[in-house]
């Protein structure tokens, strides 16, 4: 079994909100949490850590569009899979193909696509879409053709009804993303049966799950395929029945009779086949009765009195909530797209309570998407292809410097063939320069940028949470530490060797200097970036201001500070050459500054190429200390 979590892009909360239109009823857009991308991202994270394989983008006018949102949310995610839903009526099938491509480029093939022909036909002529039902899936049926035929590369022409295609080619996509569409029509079914990997269905009971289940698929074995069988589910699963039901009766005591009503008019002008299962399921409205509204074992549709869709959910402790998806299993269900309220706490309640008992369920299917651990990530080809491109263009600069040195279209006085430099590489790692060998340089100038850079972080640390926290000290400080960091280091350099000598001391205050000021900018916008409920919660909690910069300020500025730490570094290593022209040998400045005096040409490239080399190792170390000591980044 696959299973697949959802994301609120209209917003989340503690109550059933809509996922796709915008009514402006009484309490029904109103967002306890604003789906920002920050957000988002958390959910995403969640879902990922839970064990999901993918998460769903609803598509509508009342709702962000999905290709956006999930492209977005891809630099958050390492494994986790984004099924984007759009509508096929609203964009051609060869640019369907171009987006789908790019997605699988950015993403390493982790997107997904669900196909939504489209229930409303309000919505449908407001975006200027004027056809029919059974029409809208004709033109499904022939984008689905178009679309499948772009992924398998090649040149092609396509005439039919909505599309003609000429000359169309591209190369075949791998990995071509699989394709989810749902509808419980007639014309709906037929389109799944010739086009679908995953025929998707909202939550019925699942006799009468299993009996769509058994018409699509004789419908698609007689055309030689064999699609997957989907459920779109709410989960309501608690350590007891008792919590669960009473969850439920929340939710149901947070629809009033005015969304209710705003619901059912908006149901009335649809003309969705399975958006009137979903209203059938209901044979009471509001009640205060929330048993009143199961429909089958654990299955209550009182989600559907306010939200459109999928209008039911599984109430019930982890062992019935897990017993009541084997039985969908039973009924053919291969995936299942879950959600709740709200969706960051309900992806970890799901996932750490209800998929681990599935996972291990006696005598259950082996499916390699199935939650036991999580994926690798896709080595994809848009990787390799980067490294290859990386490995040219050294390559190839090499070759021209070689090939311009070669030619001597200067003299090897101001242009050294590779080769020389490589000599003095050796010579100078082993006989030295200026007295000292490449190796003494470089961990000179290595131990003055460690002992700068980390006074620097220390001091732009503590000067950043000054400035976040006290008004005052913003005031007065903000504007001095912007003064400092738009000069150069050499602009001071002069006034430090006056202060301080030719010795150790004028080098390290430099980097001093240059290094405080990106960490106490990068502090200051993180402290003022926490969330003021965090803040507010902790202190409802009884924490002191020193238990809340420690627990909520700091975690949260994190991330934010790990990287003024490394644009810290990397300014106090192009500082570096400047502090060692004042007596900077031993040091790698200094072996250039001496190199330039005697016109050694050679060793001033060579101690170039050493302070690029160990300049990018010093950021590699960084990038992987930022994921050690922030691994929440993005979560936050």
């Amino acid at each position: 079994m696959r299973f697949h979590w959802f994301l609120p892009t209209t917003g989340d909360g503690t109550a059933v909100r809509n996922s796709t239109v915008r009514l402006g009823a009484g309490g029904v857009t109103a967002a306890h949490r604003p789906a920002t991308t920050a957000y988002l991202a958390q959910v995403a994270r969640a879902a990922e850590a839970a064990g999901f394989d993918a998460a769903l983008t609803p598509t509508g006018a009342g709702c962000p569009d999905p290709w956006i949102t999930c492209a977005a949310l891809a630099r958050h995610t390492d494994t986790l899979r984004f099924l984007v839903a759009f509508r096929p009526g609203f964009v051609l099938p060869t640019l369907a193909a171009q987006q789908a491509r790019t997605f699988q480029e950015v993403s390493d093939g982790r997107l997904l696509l669900n196909i939504v022909t489209g229930g409303d036909p309000v919505e449908q002529r407001a975006y200027g879409d004027t056809l029919g039902h059974d029409e809208r899936y004709a033109r499904t049926d022939e984008f689905l053709a178009v679309l499948r035929r772009s992924f398998a590369g090649g040149s092609f022409d396509f005439r039919g009804d909505h599309y003609t295609v000429q000359g169309w080619g591209d190369l075949p996509l791998e990995p071509a993303p699989e394709i989810y569409f749902g509808g419980a029509s007639p014309a709906a079914e037929r389109v799944a049966a010739r086009r679908a990997d995953s025929y998707l269905m909202w939550g019925e009971p699942p006799a009468m799950i299993a009996e769509r289940v058994r018409r699509v698929r004789a419908a698609a074995a007689a055309q030689g395929r064999s699609p997957r069988f989907g459920v779109r589910l709410h989960v309501i699963t608690r350590d007891t029945a008792d919590e669960a039901w009473r969850e439920a009766a929340r939710l149901l005591e947070g629809m009033g009779a005015d969304r209710v009503a705003a619901m059912e008019e908006y149901y009335a002008r649809m003309d969705s086949t399975g958006q009137a299962r979903m209203n059938a399921l209901r044979t009471r409205g509001l009640t205060g009765d929330v048993h009143a509204l199961e429909v089958s074992p654990n299955l209550w549709a009182g989600v559907g009195l306010v939200r459109e869709g999928a209008g039911t959910a599984l109430v019930g402790d982890h062992d019935q909530v897990a017993e009541r998806l084997r039985e969908y299993r039973a009924a053919g269900a291969d995936e299942f797209i879950l959600s709740g309220w709200p969706h960051l706490e309900e992806a970890y309640r799901v996932g750490e309570h209800v998929l681990p008992r599935l996972a291990a369920a006696p005598g259950a299917p082996a499916d390699p998407a199935a939650p036991t651990a999580p994926r690798r990530r896709r080595e994809g080809p848009s990787r390799r292809r980067a490294l290859g491109l990386r490995v040219l263009s050294v390559g190839g600069l090499l070759l021209l410097w070689w090939a311009v040195a070669r030619a001597q279209v200067w003299p090897p006085v101001v242009l050294p063939p590779p080769g020389a430099v490589w000599a003095q590489a050796v010579a100078t790692s082993t006989e030295g320069y200026s007295g000292h060998t490449l190796g003494e340089h470089l961990l000179t100038s290595l131990r003055r940028i460690l002992v700068g850079s980390a006074w620097g972080t220390l001091g732009g640390v503590l000067l950043g949470l000054l400035i976040g926290l006290v008004p005052a000290v913003r005031a007065m400080l903000g504007p001095l530490v912007t003064f400092v960091r738009t000069l150069p280091p050499l602009a001071y350099l002069s006034l430090l060797v006056i202060w301080f000598g030719i010795g150790e001391e004028p080098k390290i205050w430099l980097l001093v200097v240059a290094s405080l000021p990106p960490v106490a900018v990068a502090t200051a916008d993180a402290v003022r970036g926490v969330d003021p409920d965090h803040l507010n919660a902790a202190r409802s909690l009884g924490a002191r201001p020193w238990q809340q910069a420690l627990w909520v300020v700091l975690p949260h500025s994190l991330p934010e500070i790990s990287t003024g730490v490394r644009i810290a570094v990397g300014v106090a290593y192009t500082s570096v050459v400047a502090a060692e022209t004042v007596n900077g040998v031993p040091g790698i400045g200094g072996m250039i500054r001496e190199a330039q005096r005697f016109n050694h040409t050679d060793v001033v490239i060579l101690g170039l190429i050493v302070i690029g080399l160990s300049g990018l190792l010093i950021d590699r170390l960084l990038v992987t200390l930022d994921r050690t000591v922030a691994p929440w980044r993005g979560r936050t």
